[in-house]
């Protein structure tokens, strides 16, 4: 999963696909990006925050319509 505050959404204001959920912590709503690693996308003991953040980068790029980017 992916948490963001504030929420993000296409220009358009357009809501991405599996970003509908809110979680409240620490006094703020937070969207859930529900996402999940696929089998050998994430290798313990040799990933780590750097290519964690690489997939966040990765989902909202792929997210982006190409006319956007």
């Amino acid at each position: 999963m992916w948490w963001f505050y504030p929420a993000v959404h296409r220009e358009n204001g357009e809501a991405l696909p599996a970003t509908n959920a809110v979680e409240a912590y620490l006094g703020r709503n937070w969207q859930r990006w529900s996402r999940h690693f696929e089998s050998g996308q994430w290798q313990s003991g040799v990933d780590g925050l750097e290519s964690f953040l690489a997939l966040i980068r990765q989902d909202l790029t792929r997210s982006v319509p190409k006319s956007a980017q």
